[in-house]
């Protein structure tokens, strides 16, 4: 089973090269197999100067995460084996769950236990008759489970599997909120989204340099556009999900676990 790892990314070679391509690398991953989606020419000769000539470098022509998780999810034929990750990734967890919550614990990802996971996921999700895969983005064992759903909960943009369709998605959030349409579509295409609620993932979300916040200017711009884009998803999906706003200020999308 051939799989290739995609990383849509914008002038952040110099994270990228710290962070995701060397976690990716550790678990095994070949470089032929790994593609970079960059915004234009310009930033890929950016990138080739850094990495070299060893990656797939695309140019996508367009700007927006969304837009450019698009491009990625008509770029394969139908059938392909794709993860997509994002580009500021450092390690992924498997949480060692007990009955006991409280005990719950982190263990690192062995070259071994990458590649016997992803094998699996990509098996179950053919068992089941699904297409897509995912994680949470809690990163507190405390809530973790040993277990996995189809339900609508959120899988975040962060680490997707996905086997390419000939009729793809495609949301119109360009930035944010983006993946928790891509979680709606998903699931109304395919009946369901198979979660995996006991892996996780060390980043850090809204870096300043590059990546969203450097698109959209600011951080300040960004978290403005939460507050539309989390309006936009509820107002046209309301039995799916539900707008709410966090104790720190923050938009967030909550989804209805129950919908069917």
């Amino acid at each position: 089973m051939e799989i290739n790892y995609c990383i849509p990314s914008y002038k952040r070679a110099h994270i990228l090269i710290r962070q995701t391509l060397p976690m990716l690398i550790s678990y095994g991953v070949l470089k032929k197999n790994i593609y970079l989606f960059v915004n234009n020419d310009r930033e890929s000769k950016d990138y080739k100067k850094l990495l070299g000539n060893e990656y797939n470098i695309i140019s996508t022509n367009t700007t927006g995460i969304g837009n450019t998780r698009n491009f990625i999810r008509k770029y394969f034929p139908h059938s392909t084996h794709i993860i997509m990750v994002d580009d500021d990734i450092e390690k992924l967890y498997f949480c060692q769950c007990f009955e006991d919550a409280s005990k719950n614990k982190f263990i690192d990802f062995t070259k071994t236990r990458f590649i016997e996971w992803i094998k699996m996921a990509f098996e179950k999700l053919k068992e089941l008759k699904l297409t897509t895969f995912g994680i949470p983005l809690c990163a507190n064992a405390f809530f973790l489970k040993p277990n996995f759903s189809t339900t609508l909960k959120y899988c975040s943009g962060n680490f997707l599997g996905i086997i390419i369709q000939q009729t793809e998605i495609e949301g119109i959030l360009p930035a944010h909120g983006e993946d928790f349409e891509s979680n709606i579509l998903t699931y109304l295409r395919d009946g369901g989204i198979l979660r995996f609620n006991n892996i996780c993932m060390k980043t850090r979300p809204y870096l300043a340099d590059g990546g969203i916040i450097g698109e959209y200017g600011s951080k300040r711009l960004r978290l403005d556009d939460e507050k539309k884009a989390c309006e936009y998803l509820s107002d046209n999906y309301p039995e799916m999900c539900k707008s709410y706003k966090k104790s720190n200020g923050h938009y967030n999308i909550r989804f209805n676990h129950c919908f069917r």
